[in-house]
């Protein structure tokens, strides 16, 4: 008698499981046994399939994929160090590391609006600058937010405001609108000012760029803003010689950073 084809595909299905389960700690065994920064390295590559697919599921629309992605890596490594097969015999490596990562819901929660501007705010941006270089150019000097609300409350210049904001311009609005400008960051602010236009949106954004960046551009960071155990360093020369690379070097990892940092605000 043929065999039942639905007892044929569970069958199957076990079978897969189990040398998944096999295979799942050989790769665990040999970081285990030498647990160094090359065989973390292979752990991670092999789990990479379940943390892409975590990482599709659960990412808040608005949290940049590359930072979500470190917070679940981070939360597997510590699945990786926290697992002991002999006191949880029923419980597969491949499960431990699913129930770690449900940390990362607590990373969506803390930066899903990180990049999110609101709209009302987003269509102030040309007019507040619009009204603000008028008012530089007419009386020598930059103007206050109060000014710029002002000077945009005014009936002649209600045609720069959107229809829906009109009558509503106040000086709070003016400077929160001013913080999401940022065509106002200079080019070279990270190379002069690590801490530049470090306020409430920029600094949540600050907050979570170490998650986003690889390599040197994390070491560069650390040295920018005396990061983990690193002294702050501002000079480009300093850190050169410290990570012994050349000033431009340094210099293009800082720019990168600076691209990261625009990319999320």
């Amino acid at each position: 008698m043929a065999n039942d084809p639905v007892d044929t595909y569970l069958a199957s299905v076990k079978t897969s499981a189990v040398d998944r389960h096999t295979r799942d700690m050989e790769v665990f065994n040999q970081w285990k046994k030498n647990p160094t920064k090359k065989n973390m390295g292979v752990l991670l590559t092999h789990f990479d399939p379940q943390i892409n697919a975590v990482a599709s599921k659960w990412k808040a629309p608005t949290v940049p994929a590359a930072a979500f992605k470190a917070d679940l890596q981070k939360n597997a490594i510590k699945a990786f160090e926290t697992y002991n097969p002999q006191h949880e015999k029923n419980l597969k490596l491949r499960n431990h590391v699913q129930n770690i990562m449900k940390r990362s819901h607590r990373f969506n929660a803390k930066y899903q609006n990180m990049a999110y501007i609101p709209e009302e705010r987003t269509a102030l941006i040309a007019p507040v600058k619009q009204a603000r270089d008028f008012l530089h150019e007419e009386h020598g000097k930059v103007p206050t937010p109060g000014a710029i609300a002002d000077y945009l409350n005014q009936d002649q210049n209600h045609h720069m405001l959107p229809k829906r904001v009109q009558g509503k311009v106040t000086a709070k609005l003016i400077k929160t609108v001013g913080d999401y400008q940022i065509a106002d960051i200079p080019a070279g602010s990270f190379e002069t000012d690590p801490g530049f236009r470090s306020m409430s949106y920029e600094q949540e954004v600050l907050d979570m760029l170490p998650a986003a960046l690889k390599g040197d551009e994390k070491t560069v960071y650390d040295y920018m803003y005396g990061q983990n155990g690193k002294p702050q360093v501002n000079s480009t020369g300093d850190i050169a010689r410290r990570m012994g690379k050349s000033d431009s070097q340094i210099s293009r990892l800082k720019r990168r950073i600076e691209t990261t940092y625009k990319k999320y605000l």
